[in-house]
């Protein structure tokens, strides 16, 4: 596939004066005139006596009265030759070089170091100029212009055009394998064989067909038999005809099947026509004097021509049609494989001596008639297309080097859930005016420091005190508490264990209070079985958790190992079923509560698909803190008044954790998530609000396991389990669409507005898509690392 940028060069003659005209992007343009030197004119018919001569015995033409030859072996018409073209290139440069052509030579030349720039930035092979000439006169047409020097090793492919195209080109893309026919002609004095054997290269990568005039065929039937050729509905993409053809000024140029017999374009256009709309982009005219034959064609609407413009030799014909079909074969476009040919015979001058002047390739000027090529089948053709290019290996491989480390994970999961939380704040989509489900009772610095007034050689540095924490569960106890969760492991023998083992059994004789206590289920830690004498009324939760993930319990099975948060939201449930009120009041036996637990996971059925490929479930920050718990410090718990019912009935409702609070001394505090703090100190309600929170007010910056919980036991009962889609899944698929957008772009060159317009669409329905599907509760698409590769894909483009 051609990715060059296009410019099309216009050249009018009147009289002595000619005009150029540089057009690209539709509108830009610029013009000069100078005049035409019509020593020209005479240089070039030298060049082509000459040339003529040199290959006088084995033109692959009929040679018209103008040109009658006398042989003469006394007179070295090769180096004629060769003298005759250096003159005339010469001559040709030193007028293409004039001052008045400056603007346009430093236009071109400066689009190719742009192109240079792009190539060694990003390793492309996007580095081609397309400069398409078109000429109003025969003397300009004769010009060799393929041989213009613009800029010096500058990659700029020059091919011409016809002045008057018609109709735009007719684009239909054909699939499978290309098909390719070949019209070989019958004569006795070619060895049209050698073109047979040429075109055999390409029996790998295309289906080619042969239709060929045998002498003594009929006329007609071999019309009919060429046009059903010609016509087949399957349709073709190349058409190749090696023989003897001449110029002709009204009937397109005419083609010579056989010795006096012949067939002029005009006599075929229908079928032409027919096979143009069916597939056929290019045609190769291996013969003489084919410039009539490749504008005519054009015109008809086909992509491409290659064509000879001076008569040829029979063995050049041969060896060009050779290198030009190897160098298809090699899945090299039109120009390329013309270029490849061309550069063969200058190599060779000896033996073809001014050959690479001759053949010319001729291009339809519309944006759908891209230059053709053999696309490699399967995966090949895959592979070519989509494979990164250096930059963007090196871009890929970075981004997902970083991906994998932990702590920019961390960092860039902290502000993804930021992100979300202002979304929601400011789109008010929260829920402060419901209950919570859960109360802290924070044992924070004020709480501790009146509890070492009451209470005697209070001990809190390792372990809470067993007396204090009697004191809470008895406080509670009188308010109704049902479900209590102590977020501190008991794993050893402290002073006030009896004061601590009467409160449970109070509370749980009252009230039928269900207990969760902390475990580390990796350590055979728990070691408070004096203070309980059945183990009917309470569950052993794992308390430990990655920060920041939702511990789901690794089976339903699970009464041994199950996290300490989705104990508590399952109690919660249990407690509420309704069903189950008789076995409420046989204090929650605990092979009922572990049957309850194997039928009632919290886990909602469409969403273990995700656990499943152990993708992280995260706790959603973006949630207010006052939506998902109370927060009572643990000193006014017990200081408040145990008549007031409208406390009783909160307590009664709700979840009650006991845990430590963010003190200095206490290990158990984590770095605030920003979203917390978003919440604490910056949102909207926050800022309206003439009394800031105390935490905000003294710049808090921990977070504690107690809040955690919190957190995963609001998403269990919301059934709310929100997934961490992998990074590395959505910057594969970023890289993929990237590269989509920069392969429709290089076939779609001038809608760079559509392509810079669409690139930010994309980005935008991204962000969005990603901010509402986690306000659903769904999963956590990645925003930063997929948008990053797709932008360093994109923009340099």
């Amino acid at each position: 596939m051609n990715f060059c940028s296009v410019y099309q060069l216009n050249i009018w003659r009147t009289g002595l004066d000619c005009k150029f005209l540089l057009t690209w992007d539709d509108r830009q343009q610029i013009s000069a005139a100078l005049s035409y030197p019509e020593e020209l004119d005479r240089l070039t018919e030298t060049w082509q006596y000459s040339y003529l001569k040199a290959y006088e015995s084995t033109l692959r033409g009929r040679v018209e009265d103008e040109f009658s030859f006398t042989p003469s072996f006394s007179v070295d018409w090769k180096n004629r030759t060769e003298s005759a073209e250096k003159e005339l290139l010469q001559k040709f440069q030193r007028w293409l070089g004039s001052q008045e052509l400056l603007p346009i030579r430093e236009k071109i030349q400066g689009a190719v170091e742009e192109k240079k720039v792009t190539k060694k930035l990003w390793k492309t092979n996007d580095d081609c100029i397309d400069l398409l000439i078109t000429c109003d006169s025969p003397e300009l047409t004769r010009l060799p212009w393929e041989a213009w020097k613009i800029a010096p090793n500058a990659k700029i492919q020059i091919s011409r055009t016809p002045l008057n195209v018609g109709n735009g080109a007719v684009f239909v893309e054909r699939r499978g394998k290309p098909r390719i026919l070949v019209i070989i002609a019958a004569t006795s004095e070619l060895n049209v064989n050698e073109d047979r054997r040429a075109v055999r290269s390409l029996n790998k990568v295309a289906q080619v067909e042969e239709v060929k005039f045998t002498l003594g065929e009929n006329l007609d039937n071999f019309r009919q038999k060429l046009v059903e050729k010609l016509t087949d509905e399957i349709g073709w993409d190349i058409l190749i005809f090696a023989g003897h053809s001449d110029e002709t000024i009204h009937t397109g140029g005419r083609l010579e099947l056989a010795p006096g017999v012949t067939i002029s374009l005009s006599e075929i256009e229908f079928q032409l026509i027919q096979a143009i709309e069916r597939g056929l982009k290019v045609a190769i005219f291996n013969s003489c004097c084919g410039t009539s034959l490749a504008e005519y064609s054009i015109g008809l609407g086909l992509h491409q021509v290659v064509a000879m413009r001076e008569k040829i030799s029979d063995r050049v014909a041969h060896a060009f049609l050779k290198q030009f079909c190897q160098s298809l074969a090699m899945h090299k476009d039109v120009q390329q494989s013309m270029q490849a040919a061309c550069e063969y015979f200058e190599r060779e001058k000896s033996a073809y001596p001014s050959a690479y002047l001759i053949p010319s390739l001729f291009r339809h000027p519309s944006d759908k008639a891209k230059l053709f090529q053999i696309e490699p089948l399967g995966f090949q053709r895959w592979w070519r297309n989509w494979k990164p290019t250096r930059k963007e290996a090196i871009a890929l491989s970075t981004v997902l080097l970083l991906n994998l480390l932990v702590p920019v994970q961390d960092f860039l999961l902290d502000w993804r859930i930021l992100t979300q939380a202002i979304y929601r704040d400011f789109t008010r989509q929260t829920a402060l005016e419901t209950q919570p489900p859960v109360t802290i009772i924070a044992i924070d610095t004020e709480s501790i420091d009146k509890a070492k007034k009451q209470i005697s050689q209070f001990e809190f540095l390792d372990h809470i005190d067993r007396r204090y924490l009697a004191q809470l569960i008895n406080r509670l106890t009188n308010l109704n508490a049902k479900i209590i969760g102590i977020n501190y492991l008991l794993d050893t023998e402290e002073t006030g264990n009896e004061q601590l083992t009467q409160a449970l059994i109070s509370a749980q004789v009252k009230n039928n209070t269900w207990f969760v206590f902390a475990s580390k289920q990796e350590e055979e830690l728990f070691a408070f079985h004096r203070l309980v004498n059945s183990e009917n009324w309470y569950q052993k939760g794992d308390a430990t958790f990655w920060l920041w993930d939702v511990e789901l319990p690794k089976d339903q099975k699970c009464p041994k190992s199950c996290p300490f948060a989705y104990l508590l939201a399952l109690s919660s449930k249990f407690q509420q079923n309704s069903s189950l009120n008789p076995l409420i009041q046989q204090n929650f036996p605990e092979e009922n509560f572990n049957l309850f637990i194997q039928e009632n996971d919290l886990k909602v059925s469409f969403r273990k698909s995700p656990s499943f490929f152990n993708w992280r479930s995260i706790i959603d920050f973006s949630i207010p803190p006052e939506q998902v718990a109370d927060k009572i410090p643990a000193w006014q718990l017990l200081e408040s008044n145990s008549s007031n019912l409208e406390q009783i009935q909160k307590i009664e409702n709700q979840i009650i954790i006991i845990a430590a609070d963010a003190y200095d001394q206490v290990e158990d505090r984590y770095q605030i998530p920003p979203a917390i703090n978003y919440w604490r100190c910056y949102s909207l309600a926050q800022v309206n609000s003439s009394n800031k929170p105390k935490e905000c007010q003294k710049n808090r910056k921990y977070f504690t396991s107690g809040e955690a919980h919190a957190y995963m036991i609001y998403q269990f009962l919301e059934r709310r389990q929100i997934f961490l889609i992998p990074d590395f899944l959505l910057i594969l698929l970023a890289a993929t669409l990237g590269k989509f957008m920069i392969i429709y772009f290089q076939v779609n060159r001038k809608k760079k507005k559509q392509f810079l317009f669409g690139g930010l669409g994309l980005t935008f329905v991204y962000i969005f898509l990603g901010i509402e599907i986690h306000t659903l509760g769904l999963v956590v698409i990645p925003l930063f690392f997929p948008i990053a590769i797709f932008w360093i894909y994109v923009f340099p483009r």
